[in-house]
């Protein structure tokens, strides 16, 4: 059971299958599924902004999330565009998503709880066959720059 330090806020994009968010939900996280928010085949673009409006994580099996979104930006604004959301990527076969998350969500948790303490954001989580990878987003002096910490289960 997350708690209250360690409890996440989720948007399920379409592509993840509902036993991994009934199983997150169960956990004590807040999960919105995409296709009940934003309706069904939403674009890439509009998950994003709701998910960085809302402060929620994106889960998705979407390998290539970002660069859609960056593609979908007016011509001109793709370097002024405000931060994305934060992304959970499942980069293992659906058959195996709900047993390695099960596997790895304590992992997952901590690292977010590490990113709030201090006081960067979690730019992208990969949740893979044999580890977890997070990269973080650092903003020194007004910018922003980013680290990569990989943690095995």
């Amino acid at each position: 059971m997350a708690t209250p330090a360690s409890r996440l806020r989720f948007l399920i994009d379409e592509n993840v299958q509902r036993s991994v968010t009934r199983w997150l939900d169960a956990r004590g996280h807040e999960v919105h599924e995409s296709r009940d928010v934003a309706g069904s085949q939403a674009r890439d673009a509009v998950l994003d902004w709701l998910a960085s409006t809302e402060g929620l994580t994106i889960v998705t099996y979407d390998t290539d999330f970002r660069f859609a979104v960056r593609r979908m930006a007016p011509q001109g604004t793709q370097k002024k565009m405000r931060a994305h959301a934060s992304i959970l990527w499942l980069g293992i076969p659906e058959p195996r998503a709900l047993e390695r998350i099960i596997q790895c969500m304590e992992i997952v948790e901590h690292q977010y709880a590490y990113a709030r303490d201090v006081g960067v954001r979690v730019e992208r989580c990969e949740v893979q066959a044999e580890r977890v990878v997070t990269r973080l987003l650092v903003p020194p002096r007004g910018q922003q720059s980013s680290s990569t910490r990989n943690e095995e289960r």
